[in-house]
């Protein structure tokens, strides 16, 4: 009986060629004279899976949906919307199906009112009245991504305190090796 089929790396394989054996078969074989019989070991090895591999693209499931931009619509706009997105978890290969469809999805955020004002769309992001009401859902607002004053006031100290110093120190340098 056959053995599996295995590729190059020893792993079985269905395509791109591989190669499988039996055991020996042990036969008669009668000599000139026919009075003395030898046996004879057969080994038998073949190729098989030659059939080129044929693989469909197929896409891995969808992410989260990402958090809405803002809290609620803006007075006059285009509610906002959220992304998701997917990867390639099995290209195509030797002809087979492209994958269909693309790996980005957007839609508009749902559940959002229409802010009454700016200072309204500013507290429902927490960055008015120091509230950490959002209005989505209990997601994080954008305030949550640097968006907020007093986060690029401390930014912009932190950067110019590091300029300071790596200046102070390029200077120590300078006079040490004069």
């Amino acid at each position: 009986e056959w053995g599996e089929c295995l590729g190059k790396d020893g792993l079985r394989v269905d395509c791109g060629g591989g190669e499988r054996s039996r055991q020996p078969i042990w036969t008669r074989k009668p000599t000139a004279k026919n009075t003395v019989c030898d046996i004879e070991n057969k080994a038998y090895t073949e190729k098989c899976a030659t059939d080129k591999c044929v693989d469909d693209c197929e896409w891995q499931e969808w992410g989260n949906w990402h958090e809405c931009p803002l809290p609620c619509t803006p007075p006059g706009q285009a509610p906002p919307k959220q992304t998701r997105t997917r990867s390639i978890k099995t290209e195509a290969r030797g002809g087979g199906k492209e994958c269909e469809g693309e790996a980005n999805e957007e839609r508009t955020c749902p559940g959002l009112t229409v802010c009454k004002s700016a200072q309204e769309q500013r507290e429902l992001a927490g960055m008015g009245d120091g509230g950490d009401t959002h209005g989505d859902g209990g997601q994080p607002s954008a305030a949550s991504h640097g968006t907020e004053p007093a986060f690029a006031l401390l930014l912009a100290v932190l950067v110019l305190a590091l300029m300071s110093h790596f200046e102070s120190r390029r200077v120590l340098v300078r006079t040490c090796r004069q």
